[in-house]
């Protein structure tokens, strides 16, 4: 058992850095508490293992404060909220495509066990895991990634009692198979994107393939050649949306972000942004009267407002047209143009995929 903690501990201390689900290492405690003949000190020497691998990171003296930002009540995870992934398990069953298979088979998972095969203390505690997936699914359909590694211990006994092809090429045949089925899965999520060239400001090229790069770097050539005319230490304010942050922020450091800078729900995005996009309830913006700049999708409910406002001017571009994204638009309030001397007609460079842009302007000093 030392040996198992060991592992535990030294488990918890990497994952710990990768994601917030590590907490899901503690499915480990079933091992000892299932185990027959039953002992507490196994119990504790895995708890134990995982609390002092917790401790071993840098997030060591923020455990509290972060599990309170992320499992305390909030606006975008509550019964109403318009992410996809946080709406219940079920009543999101029909868009789940592909993965319904899946729920259907860890909901049959008990009934595919012959319970005779199980200690009855091994019973009670997998199925006690089991049914707490699923009630994590029936609040939130993300909670499938819960339900099924809650359902290991199951998915385990039930492969094991499948008797193996008796000869060898059959049963060679069979290992194949079994692990293309998970790489199936991973590969059907991967998307090809095309390579974005973009030129830099000493005229290097990079290739970038985000799906947001062909809408946004017309606009980012244009950013990117203003900030030094305006003549201020102060850096213009742009509003935009959380998922043009995470690209925005890289490409022009120099501007202030209305966002963070990920682009995942709900980690970051704002709620005004989470109601905008999905389309639901009345349309909620965020601070965008405070800003200088404006970079938002074309089919954004602040476009209108902005069209109509004498206070504010759009930067005309012309937008690839071969881009599975949507267009972006980019505005201005007129007070910061003329601060920053841009003549009214200003518009920014162009880009197609597969073309260069070109050299980035030479800032007036």
């Amino acid at each position: 058992m030392r040996s198992g903690a060991l592992i535990v501990l030294l488990v918890t201390a990497f994952a710990a850095n990768v994601h917030l689900l590590f907490p899901l290492l503690g499915m480990a405690v079933v091992i000892p508490l299932a185990a027959t003949p039953f002992q507490w000190r196994h119990v504790a020497w895995c708890v134990g293992a995982m609390a002092v691998g917790a401790m071993l990171t840098p997030y060591a003296l923020s455990w509290p404060s972060i599990f309170v930002l992320n499992f305390s009540g909030n606006a975008m995870a509550g019964a109403a909220s318009s992410i996809t992934e946080m709406q219940p398990g079920f009543r999101a069953f029909a868009t789940l495509g592909p993965t319904r298979a899946l729920v259907l088979l860890l909901l049959v998972l008990p009934a595919c066990l012959d319970a005779r095969t199980f200690s009855r203390r091994e019973w009670v505690w997998y199925l006690l895991c089991w049914a707490g997936g699923l009630a994590l699914f029936g609040t939130a359909v993300r909670g499938i990634v819960l339900w099924f590694m809650a359902s290991l211990p199951l998915l385990a006994r039930l492969v094991a009692s499948i008797p193996l092809p008796a000869e060898a090429r059959t049963r060679r045949l069979t290992a194949l198979c079994t692990l293309m089925v998970p790489a199936f899965a991973v590969l059907q999520e991967v998307e090809i994107r095309r390579l974005v060239p973009v030129v830099s400001a000493q005229g290097a090229a990079a290739q970038l393939p985000m799906q947001v790069a062909p809408a946004l770097e017309p606009i980012i050539a244009w950013m990117s050649c203003t900030v030094p005319v305006a003549g201020t230490a102060t850096p213009p304010r742009t509003y935009t949306v959380f998922n043009y942050g995470n690209y925005l922020l890289w490409r022009v450091p120099r501007y202030s972000l209305s966002v963070d800078g990920r682009a995942i729900f709900p980690d970051s995005v704002a709620k005004a942004d989470a109601d905008q996009l999905a389309y639901r309830g009345p349309v909620q913006l965020g601070p965008w009267r405070s800003a200088d700049l404006a970079v938002l999708p074309t089919r954004h409910a602040l476009v209108e407002r902005l069209r109509a406002d004498t206070a504010w001017q759009e930067i005309r571009h012309v937008m690839p047209t071969d881009t599975t994204f949507g267009a972006a638009a980019l505005w201005a309030r007129r007070a910061w143009l003329q601060r920053a001397g841009m003549p009214p007609g200003a518009a920014p460079d162009t880009v197609r995929p597969g073309q260069a842009l070109p050299a980035p302007c030479t800032p007036r000093r």
